[in-house]
């Protein structure tokens, strides 16, 4: 595999282009743009200017996108129709392949648009995991790994990035047999789960219970523990009972009530005070 270099990049120039004859490009990786920080960004450039050019590469009388998505929709916003491009005279896997590492390196992609743009990259250009992962200056595992998020459904991905749940929730879900991952989801969503309380919900359904849910094995822990309380409670009262006969043996007079009602347990013991 070819490393980035100026012959991989080619021939390349600084120049001030229509923002309106940008289109956009086809391998761009990152498909999520907060509204909120996108007007902050247009703000930004309105007083101070476009401090990074977009990189751009030419389609004859008019430039394909491959990095600077963000820079070039807020510029727009602000009211500018130029803005500064580096121009590169690329192929289409070098534009995906700079699209990706540039979002990447900017830490400007969520963890499933890295994954798709790691999809595309084997999908639509034949590279490998190990050459990828060597581009992005990842091991091959980290690589694979982000792969594997994609087994999630779209539905579910975008809970997560919706709900902003990290990358390490979404494993969690991996682990969960498909037709079970909404329910646990929910869950998580509702209760705000964190990443180690979501993890202990996911073992407490696995271990022991395959697939039942954690609901399930709540109720099954609420009758064995209720079991176990009662079994307590018998031989709590056992020895009450027995300590009352000892003293009844050895003269003192002593009178025991017993109650029992729907939600408690009373024991009642007098001993006249000579």
């Amino acid at each position: 595999m070819k490393q980035f270099d100026e012959k991989t990049y080619g021939k390349m120039q600084v120049a001030v282009i229509d923002a309106n004859q940008v289109l956009p490009n086809p391998y761009q990786p990152r498909r999520v743009f907060d509204a909120l920080a996108m007007q902050e960004l247009a703000d930004s450039i309105k007083q101070h200017g476009v401090m990074q050019p977009i990189s751009v590469r030419r389609m004859g009388s008019y430039y394909e996108l491959i990095a600077g998505e963000r820079r070039l929709r807020a510029s727009k916003m602000a009211g500018y129709t130029t803005i500064p491009a580096i121009v590169f005279e690329q192929n289409d896997q070098e534009s995906a392949l700079i699209a990706l590492v540039e979002n990447i390196q900017r830490q400007d992609l969520n963890y499933f648009e890295e994954a798709d743009g790691y999809r595309n990259l084997m999908e639509d250009h034949g590279l490998t995991q190990e050459e990828i992962a060597k581009i992005v200056g990842k091991s091959q595992s980290a690589v694979a790994n982000k792969l594997r998020l994609l087994k999630l459904s779209p539905e579910i991905r975008q809970v997560l990035i919706d709900q902003r749940l990290t990358e390490r929730h979404a494993r969690l879900l991996l682990r969960i047999s498909e037709p079970e991952r909404w329910q646990y989801l929910r869950r998580i969503v509702s209760d705000g789960l964190n990443v180690a309380q979501s993890e202990r919900l996911v073992e407490e359904g696995i271990e022991g219970l395959g697939a039942q849910a954690p609901q399930a094995k709540k109720k099954n822990e609420r009758k064995t523990n209720m079991r176990g309380y009662f079994k307590d409670l018998r031989l709590f009262t056992n020895t009450v009972k027995k300590a009352v006969d000892m003293m009844k043996t050895s003269g003192m007079v002593v009178d025991m009530e017993e109650e029992k009602r729907e939600d408690y347990y009373e024991m009642r013991i007098r001993i006249p005070i000579r």
